[in-house]
C-alpha cells in the first residue's frame, strides 16, 4: 500500500535567538537558521516556522528580529520557501508587537504562521480577525497551511 507523504511545515528552534541584543549570538543564529531553511528545502516543505525570540526592550526586540528576519527571508526566498514565524511566547505573544514585526518585514515571503492561543499579552484580538494586513499576509506571505494548519487545542 503506497502512501503520498509531503512535508509541509519544518519548525525550527535553535539555541540562539534571532533578535539578540548580542550581536554575535544573534549572527549565530542567523547561520542556524539558514541551515534550517536549506534543510526544509531538502524535505521539500513549503515553509519553515521560526520563533522571533530575542532579548532586550520591545522596540530593540523588534528592531533585532526584523533585521535577522529580512536576512532570513531573503535566503529562504532564493530558494523558493516562505519562511513564517509563530507567535510563540516572548513580544510576539502580544499581537501589537507581532503586527508590527510583519509591517517592518519587507518580504512577501516571510508571513504569520498563527497560533490562536499564544495571543496572551492584549495588544489586539484575532477573535474575529479584522486586520486586514493581517489577513493579506497570511493570504500571501504564506501557503494555505500555515492558516489552517495550527490551531490550539482546548
Amino acid at each position: 500500500m503506497a502512501h503520498n507523504t509531503k512535508f509541509v511545515c519544518l519548525m525550527a528552534d535553535t539555541a540562539y535567538k534571532i533578535g539578540d541584543l548580542n550581536p554575535e549570538s544573534r549572527r549565530k543564529s542567523i547561520t542556524e537558521h539558514k541551515q534550517w531553511i536549506d534543510t526544509a528545502c531538502e524535505l521539500a516543505c513549503e515553509h519553515l516556522r521560526v520563533n522571533p525570540f530575542s532579548t532586550g526592550s520591545y522596540l530593540q526586540q523588534l528592531n533585532h528580529c526584523t533585521e535577522s528576519l529580512e536576512e532570513l527571508g531573503e535566503y529562504a526566498k532564493q530558494q523558493e520557501l516562505h519562511l513564517t514565524i509563530e507567535n510563540h511566547g516572548h513580544p510576539s505573544s502580544n499581537g501589537a508587537w507581532t503586527n508590527m514585526l510583519l509591517e517592518n518585514i519587507k518580504h512577501r515571503n516571510v508571513g504569520l504562521f498563527l497560533d490562536f492561543g499564544n495571543f496572551t499579552m492584549g495588544g489586539f484580538s484575532v477573535r474575529p480577525i479584522q486586520d486586514t494586513h493581517i489577513l493579506s499576509r497570511l493570504k500571501h506571505g504564506c501557503p494555505e497551511s500555515c492558516i489552517t494548519g495550527n490551531r490550539s487545542r482546548g
